[in-house]
Parts: C-alpha cells; sequence; structure tokens
C-alpha cells in the first residue's frame, strides 16, 4: 500500500479499511485465507516455543539430519567413482607403456605353426 506517513503493515490495513469484497464467493476465500494465515502464525509461535522449551531436541534433530547428509553425499560419491571406474574399464587402456607386461602377451600368444600343405 502506498502510505507515506504509516510506519506499518497494521497502520496502513487500518487507513485503508477493510478489502472491498464483491461476491460471496470472494468473502469466503478471504476467510479462508485469514484463518490459514492465523493456524500459520499459531504454528510459527508453537514451534518457537517448543525450540526454547526443549534445545536439546533441535540440536539432536540437527545432528541427525547433518550425518544423514554427510551419508548421503558419502553414498554419491561412492556411486560416481565405481561408474568413473567401470567407464575405464569399458573404454580399456589408451596406449600401453613399454614396460607394460601385455607386450609379452601380444608376442608370445602368435601362432607359429604352419599350415600342412606348407613345409
Amino acid at each position: 500500500m502506498n502510505f507515506d506517513d504509516v510506519n506499518s503493515l497494521e497502520e496502513a490495513e487500518f487507513v485503508a479499511g477493510p478489502p472491498r469484497l464483491i461476491t460471496d464467493e470472494d468473502r469466503r476465500r478471504h476467510r479462508l485465507v485469514q484463518r490459514r494465515l492465523t493456524i500459520a502464525e499459531a504454528d510459527e509461535r508453537a514451534i518457537a516455543a517448543w525450540k526454547r522449551e526443549f534445545s536439546d531436541d533441535v540440536q539432536a534433530e540437527i545432528k541427525f539430519y547433518a550425518a544423514k547428509r554427510a551419508n548421503r553425499s558419502a553414498k554419491r560419491a561412492d556411486r560416481h567413482r565405481r561408474k568413473a571406474f567401470i567407464k575405464a574399464q569399458m573404454e580399456g587402456p589408451c596406449t600401453i607403456s613399454d614396460d607394460d607386461p601385455r607386450w609379452d602377451d601380444l608376442w608370445t600368444k602368435s601362432d607359429d605353426t604352419t599350415s600342412d600343405g606348407e613345409e
């Protein structure tokens, strides 16, 4: 609301007056919204009182969810690590270094036998 001489929402609502509701449906919706707002404010007050009264429960809840997030993060990191390993295994090595024992396998498995017609 555009009132220059008021300092709060309550004062602005007082100066402006109640909203102009035209139909019964508008009145019903307005009552529903006001009821939900009242319930939400009561819930916020109850939660604030509960936090003041049972601060140990609040700390335990914070620790529980922090551990849950850490566990989920560790599982996700492990899954990514395993996936990267599997991808690397499927792609195979790009090059073989000179001291790799697989070079021996390449040369020793060749077939040196001749066919029956050749001697």
